[in-house]
C-alpha cells in the first residue's frame, strides 16, 4: 500500500464530498424552483455547464484508497 499521510487522505475525501454535495444541492434547488435550471444545462456555454463539469471532474478525479492499493498490488505481481 502507498504510504500517504492521513491528512492528505482526509483532505481528498473532504474535497470530493464538497463537490458531491454541491452537485446534489444545486440539482435539488433546480428541482424545487421552476425558474432555476442547473442540470441539464441549457447550453454548453452556460455557467451551469461549466460549473457541473468543474464539480463533477473535481469530485470524481481523486482516486480512492482502494483503487490506489489495487494498482500497487498489480504492480507487484507483474
Amino acid at each position: 500500500m502507498i504510504d500517504v499521510p492521513v491528512w492528505i487522505i482526509w483532505s481528498a475525501f473532504g474535497l470530493s464530498l464538497t463537490g458531491a454535495v454541491a452537485i446534489f444541492g444545486l440539482s435539488a434547488l433546480s428541482a424545487w424552483r421552476s425558474d432555476f435550471q442547473f442540470f441539464p444545462p441549457p447550453s454548453n456555454a452556460s455557467w451551469q455547464h461549466r460549473t457541473f463539469l468543474a464539480l463533477f471532474s473535481f469530485s470524481s478525479s481523486i482516486p480512492s484508497r482502494t483503487t490506489m492499493s489495487q494498482k500497487h498490488s498489480l504492480s507487484k505481481t507483474t
